[in-house]
């Protein structure tokens, strides 16, 4: 499985490294490494939000709604559905 890091975490760490490691190369030679993160191309990925349906009681008058865990959204709420149409939510908690 692949692991995606964050581009701009990567370059903040790598400027983290003391220039007294060796000969003051290493300056330059993380200057280099940053540029070449730079260049690769983003991926097109997201973070995972896990939810569950639950039944919610938005009226005080005893009225329950099928909906999400994580944004309370209804639409396409079913309770075998894997994803919210909402926020995205995969449907996988107890």
């Amino acid at each position: 499985m692949k692991q995606y890091i964050d581009r701009e975490t990567a370059i903040n760490e790598l400027s983290k490294i003391p220039a007294y490691f060796s000969d003051g190369g290493v300056r330059y030679g993380v200057q280099i490494a940053s540029a070449e993160i730079k260049k690769i191309p983003a991926a097109d990925v997201r973070e995972n939000i896990h939810a569950k349906w639950i039944w919610k009681d938005f009226e005080q008058d005893g009225f329950c709604v099928l909906c999400c865990s994580k944004c309370y959204g209804t639409e396409g709420a079913r309770e075998n559905a894997k994803f919210c149409s909402e926020c995205g939510a995969v449907m996988d908690l107890e």
